[in-house]
């Protein structure tokens, strides 16, 4: 007899010996605090077909046993796993909880499920300028490269950080400021390399919000952020379009 599916946005502490099928929209790796080549552990957020999202962590310990059988993109049913609170700050999910994987794990690859490729949770500039959000949460935001105010490469703790800072557009010609740091800045500087006086419109997902001198901005966050240049994905299509619009509109 198949065993029935839960679905993330139900999963709880009292839960035991479930089953939920979800794709992984994204996968990232935590290196060691003192070896950056050393992999600490392996980052997970899981997608469902109710858009229910939950992040996934996979300890050192059992990478060899998981690292291979986990892909981005690919739809898993995933069985006997743990809990933990999902505390701290950062977090590329609202959820109460995160999923631990255990020696007992199963996970089985599954096709043709109806679960998108990906899912952002899109939020507009007054709720990110208006302090109403929880900062501890990583959010995703759209909008057209409309400046570079600045950019800089400096040491700190005797390792070299690259920044960049950008602002972003959006369709009522509201202004975010946006930091890009040493990966996603040079992300963005090889765009520019490679795509030179073209216009940029940008997802940045899974950003902090910040306040820096009163003002509200967001920013890349380590080893999570996903930077969207110009994607050929529906959000940032859709954007285009009807920011073209607005410019004849104005």
């Amino acid at each position: 007899m198949a065993q029935s599916l839960k679905l993330i946005q139900n999963i709880n502490s009292s839960n035991e010996n479930i089953t939920i099928q979800a794709r992984v929209i994204y996968l990232w790796t935590i290196p060691s605090f003192n070896n950056a080549n050393d992999v600490h552990s392996l980052e997970m957020v899981l997608l469902d077909e109710q858009g229910g999202k939950i992040q996934a962590s996979v300890k050192k310990s059992l990478l060899v046993i998981f690292q291979t059988k986990l892909a981005e993109g690919q739809v898993y049913n995933i069985s006997n796993f743990g809990f933990g609170f999902n505390n701290g700050s950062y977090k590329p999910t609202g959820h109460e909880y995160k999923i631990l994987f255990k020696h007992l794990n199963t996970v089985n690859q599954v096709e043709g499920a109806s679960i998108p490729i990906r899912d952002f949770d899109l939020k507009p500039y007054n709720s990110i300028v208006s302090n109403n959000l929880d900062t501890n949460i990583l959010v995703d935001y759209i909008g057209y490269l409309s400046g570079i105010s600045s950019t800089n490469t400096f040491l700190r703790d005797g390792n070299q950080q690259k920044m960049i800072n950008i602002q972003l557009e959006d369709l009522q010609k509201n202004v975010l400021d946006c930091t890009l740091w040493n990966t996603y800045a040079d992300q963005l500087r090889d765009y520019f390399s490679e795509h030179p006086n073209r216009q940029v419109f940008i997802v940045i997902q899974f950003a902090k919000i910040k306040t820096f001198q009163g003002v509200v901005r967001i920013s890349s966050s380590l080893f999570v952020t996903k930077l969207h240049i110009n994607s050929n994905i529906t959000e940032i299509e859709d954007f285009k379009q009807r920011y073209v619009i607005f410019l004849r509109q104005n």
